[in-house]
């Protein structure tokens, strides 16, 4: 499991020290806004199964949507990313069908906010290494502020 501290600027770093496996030095976990759009589908395209929508990464790249990118090593080489967003159940009815609706029932209350993954990954050499329960542990962290901590979908 990934240890980590937070430096000045509010990015979470982990040492080798605390990783498991070769390949992973120490890593840093920040938003993807600062990230060129080309590396960001790169990473998708490499990682998942499905293509997306050009607006997809422009959204990404402007900071429309919350990211948190795992960077490795001196040259920061992106090698996982969590996406989220928050949105009402009906906004996310909309998105995937009534799937959330069917999930938590009244869980979440009309108009009421839930925490949205759109995609988590990690490069598939450094997967079973924590690094996504990381990702996905921060994003979490994230949801009591605006969704009061509701429900994540």
């Amino acid at each position: 499991q990934l240890g980590s501290r937070r430096t000045a600027r509010g990015d979470h770093t982990t040492s080798g020290a605390q990783q498991q496996g070769e390949g992973m030095d120490e890593i840093t976990l920040r938003p993807c806004a600062d990230a060129p759009l080309e590396v960001l589908r790169d990473f998708h395209e490499a990682i998942f199964p499905v293509r997306f929508e050009y607006d997809f990464f422009s959204q990404l790249a402007a900071g429309r949507l919350h990211t948190l990118g795992a960077y490795s090593g001196e040259d920061a080489q992106l090698i996982g990313i969590v996406v989220w967003d928050f949105v009402t159940s009906a906004q996310a009815d909309e998105m995937d069908g009534p799937l959330l609706s069917r999930l938590v029932g009244s869980g979440v209350a009309p108009g009421g906010l839930a925490l949205y993954i759109m995609t988590l990954g990690v490069r598939v050499d450094l997967r079973r290494r924590g690094l996504g329960r990381r990702l996905l542990q921060e994003c979490m962290d994230s949801a009591p502020a605006r969704a009061g901590g509701v429900c994540a979908y």
